[in-house]
């Protein structure tokens, strides 16, 4: 990864001082697309560790459990709509 981010600041840099060949933006397109892939893992990574510990620890009626069940609600609430350019707030 620090490699895949070095060689874009280079062509960043480079792009600062004089105008990049075609070959130069097809490397830059190609690296920023490598560099969306490892971010793309990484959080699928994160996503499924937090799986795995909500398996492990969830059951148990833990603090852990309620927190995320009250993250779950907050994120599913609805907070306010627009029907015909009116809001109407939902309290």
């Amino acid at each position: 990864m620090l490699n895949i981010q070095y060689e874009i600041n280079k062509l960043v840099n480079k792009a600062n001082s004089q105008q990049l060949s075609e070959v130069d933006i097809a490397r830059q397109k190609a690296l920023d697309s490598l560099h969306w892939v490892w971010i793309g893992g990484r959080e699928r990574m994160w996503k499924q560790f937090s799986r795995c510990k909500y398996i492990k620890e969830g059951d148990k009626n833990t603090k852990y459990f309620h927190n995320i069940a009250s993250a779950g609600r907050r994120s599913n609430a609805i907070v306010s709509l627009v029907i015909q350019a009116v809001q109407s707030f939902d309290h």
